[in-house]
């Protein structure tokens, strides 16, 4: 979605680009010392602060903005993940030793990281389902430019075909308004992961 909502100059696909170098640095170098040195609980509070500064400069994204929460979210990915197995490691030994021997630490670490990542990868349903919601089109006009009333439902995913761009439509971009509900919604979900994180779990 970056590279389609910040396609400006390449600012999207820039963005991600950066990302990923950040992240391949961040895992040879960051990861393990940050866990190590301030905990994995910590480590993953402090890590999403950096996914919750990415989310926040999509509400103004520019080569100013963008570019630098990139490097910042991809400098907290690796220690986020890494923080994230460490303490899942960590409950599955809390839940083994209090089942008094009934569970081995191996059943133990395979319930918590089941639970983990069942429950973590709804994320991709209400993310998608908040993208759609803000997001959706529909029937807007297709050259709002030109003055022409013609309108056209558009069309993403699935049913995009590049063939369209070449005939004349093109992906217009959603208001600000809507971006900045669904930059809201975003940040709002991961500061109140951030405070879970950090205060009940």
């Amino acid at each position: 979605m970056q590279s389609s909502i910040n396609a400006q100059q390449g600012l999207g696909t820039a963005s991600l680009a950066v990302v990923y170098a950040s992240v391949l640095f961040s895992s040879l170098v960051l990861a393990n010392p940050l866990v190590e040195t301030i905990g994995p609980k910590h480590c993953l509070s402090f890590a999403m602060l950096g996914y919750m500064s990415y989310i926040a400069f999509n509400a103004y994204p520019s080569f100013y903005t963008l570019i630098p929460a990139s490097m910042i979210v991809g400098l907290c990915s690796a220690p986020l993940w890494a923080s994230m197995a460490r303490y899942n490691m960590q409950l599955a030994s809390l839940y083994s030793a209090a089942a008094g021997g009934g569970k081995s630490l191996a059943a133990s670490s395979a319930l918590v990281f089941g639970l983990f990542y069942a429950i973590s990868n709804t994320s991709y349903v209400w993310g998608n389902l908040i993208s759609y919601l803000t997001l959706r089109t529909e029937n807007r006009p297709v050259n709002a430019s030109s003055g022409s009333n013609s309108s056209a439902e558009l069309r993403c995913g699935s049913s995009f075909c590049p063939s369209d761009l070449e005939s004349g439509s093109r992906i217009v971009r959603p208001t600000e308004e809507r971006l900045h509900i669904m930059v809201g919604c975003f940040l709002a979900s991961s500061a109140a992961a951030a405070l879970i994180v950090t205060f009940l779990v």
